[in-house]
């Protein structure tokens, strides 16, 4: 396995070195063609597959590649290897236009995206599903439309034509909705996946920053910066390829005044690596994202979260809990807008730190993520991402939260004044780091959303409608533990 490994990852090497600064198509990265197995042949915007031999030119705007090769000829042996796992097949939905099913629940059905409209395909028995609507269960469909597909008849009787586990009509919505909140959930930065796509070897933040050695050019941009956005160096010591560990995005040309950051957010909205450490704020704004359109993303999360009336709980575990004033749905209104977006985490002295808020892993950096769905918060986000099981309680890890712990004494006073009417304590000196701001006496328990601040015990949070840190309007949270 090592050795096939080695094999494919010479390939693709060979193939992205193919596209020397002769090739004319700069809103195609030579990163993606190479993904989708392709090399450049030298003669305007040709691309061949090293595999079957299938050629493309003519490329414009909104092509992908991966999803032409796969949609015209899927019987290639580069094609079916990326088509016969669940990674591979997640490849091809790019820009996949339907909210309310998810890319994950149609690659569990088999099925991969041909990047026509919402039609999907089948990589077993070749059949096509589009004009999905709402409610639509994937595998379901799948067994309607085909009933002996060998990859269905592997399911045996998990699921029926009637329902999903043999459940009713109500039970299925449940599932739906809660699939739908999961989908909002890492829509709207709140929750990331756990492993990145490059694997584990590249995670820190010193392996990153070894690369740099094998590049002989001079960089335009500060490597530590580079770094410290999730990049390594890609290139062939001539090129100044630099690559996400996270989200595999591979940028070059660096000018004078790229700002890494700024351009990893401009080409790469959803990486994980920078909802953990910049907030999905930065990158809305590096969109130039209006406040009605996020507060409408919100809007539609939050109201989903509130149908369940408490009893959505995701993952079997996790439970996400409306404050008692949106309990009852919201709407969107003036007062919904984000009235501060600048104040999402503090830059804090690790050398001043208190033990208690350090990672339990390293010791070295602050508690800065919440493992989902056990709810464990006792780790750095480069810790996080090294785990399968949380070291608590052994369960496994789904996905991971970025969270932002609230230290600074200049805060405290803006906790108090609009918690007046809360229980608080006969002394205003914190007792303990660890102790909830508002009422001062039970330890900080909960996360609370969109905003992702911790400054609050469970029950003070249930009554919080405004973070008193970033102005945010806050409609739920989440129970945690330190």
């Amino acid at each position: 396995m090592a050795h096939q490994i080695a094999e494919e990852m010479t390939a693709m090497e060979r193939c992205l070195l193919s596209f020397n600064e002769t090739w004319p198509i700069n809103f195609l990265r030579p990163y993606d063609m190479a993904r989708a197995g392709f090399f450049y042949s030298g003669v305007n915007d040709e691309v061949e597959c090293h595999v079957c031999g299938i050629e493309f030119y003519d490329w414009k705007h909104g092509d992908d590649p991966l999803q032409l090769h796969t949609r015209y000829f899927m019987h290639c042996p580069f094609i079916k290897e990326i088509l016969a796992s669940v990674d591979g097949r997640l490849r091809t939905f790019n820009n996949w236009p339907l909210i309310f099913l998810r890319p994950r629940e149609m690659v569990d059905a088999g099925f991969f995206y041909t990047g026509k409209q919402d039609e999907v395909r089948c990589t077993e028995c070749f059949l096509n599903v589009n004009a999905w609507k709402d409610g639509d269960v994937p595998l379901v469909e799948h067994r309607k439309q085909s009933r002996f597909c060998t990859l269905i008849q592997g399911f045996g009787d998990i699921y029926v034509t009637c329902g999903l586990y043999n459940s009713s009509v109500a039970d299925v919505m449940f599932y739906k909705r809660e699939k739908n909140i999961e989908t909002w959930l890492h829509l709207e930065g709140i929750m990331q996946r756990l492993k990145p796509f490059g694997g584990n070897k590249m995670i820190s933040f010193d392996a990153r920053l070894k690369t740099f050695d094998n590049c002989p050019r001079t960089l335009k941009q500060d490597i530590n910066t580079l770094c410290k956005a999730g990049f390594f160096y890609s290139g062939n010591g001539q090129t100044d390829f630099t690559t996400c560990y996270f989200c595999a995005l591979t940028l070059s040309n660096w000018t004078d005044d790229d700002e890494p950051w700024i351009n990893h957010a401009k080409w790469s909205k959803n990486c994980g690596h920078l909802f953990l450490n910049k907030s999905k704020n930065f990158v809305d704004k590096v969109h130039v994202v209006e406040n009605f359109t996020i507060n409408f993303n919100h809007l539609a999360l939050f109201n989903l979260i509130a149908k369940q009336k408490n009893k959505c709980i995701l993952w079997t575990k996790m439970k996400i809990q409306m404050t008692k004033k949106y309990l009852n749905g919201i709407q969107l209104t003036d007062n919904l807008f984000v009235k501060n977006q600048h104040h999402f985490s503090e830059i804090l002295d690790h050398n001043s730190l208190p033990d208690c808020m350090l990672c339990k892993i390293c010791f070295k950096e602050e508690i800065k993520v919440v493992f989902v769905p056990c709810g464990h918060a006792i780790s750095c986000i480069e810790c996080a991402l090294t785990l399968i099981f949380c070291p608590i309680c052994r369960f496994p890890l789904v996905k991971i939260m970025g969270v932002y712990l609230c230290m600074n004494e200049k805060n405290y006073e803006n906790v108090q004044q609009v918690t007046s009417n809360s229980e608080m304590s006969s002394s205003n000196t914190l007792k303990h780091p660890m102790n909830c701001k508002v009422c001062h006496k039970k330890e900080m328990a909960a996360v609370l959303l969109p905003c992702k601040h911790i400054y609050t015990c469970d029950k003070c949070a249930e009554d919080i409608s405004e973070c008193s840190i970033c102005r945010q309007n806050v409609y739920s949270l989440i129970k945690i533990y330190f």
